[in-house]
């Protein structure tokens, strides 16, 4: 949901991208886990809620995207944290 009042272009541009999701599969019997990640609309969300500009959003974009990836791997309990220095070295996942 995109909090901020960002006018129409934002909204007519996220009514217009594909559903997101999060797609598993298994190969090799069970060997290899694919994660087939489609998230636009939490790009186009994020830029909006966030007010970044094409450099910053795609940089945090790319850090949702990483994180919804290594977060499709849990199991059970576990735990993804994904932490932003803004001191010089950027992200990390904990």
């Amino acid at each position: 949901m995109i909090l901020r009042n960002t006018g129409e272009d934002a909204q007519r541009r996220l009514r217009t991208v594909a559903r997101d999701g999060v797609d598993l599969y298994l190969a090799e019997g069970g060997t290899i886990r694919i994660a087939v990640v489609q998230a636009s609309a939490l790009v186009l969300q994020m830029a909006a809620n966030h007010e970044t500009n094409d450099r910053e959003t795609t940089a945090l974009g790319e850090a949702y995207v990483a994180t919804l990836l290594i977060g499709s791997t849990l199991k059970n309990d576990e735990r993804l944290c994904l932490l932003y220095d803004s001191a010089g070295s950027g992200f990390t996942c904990d």
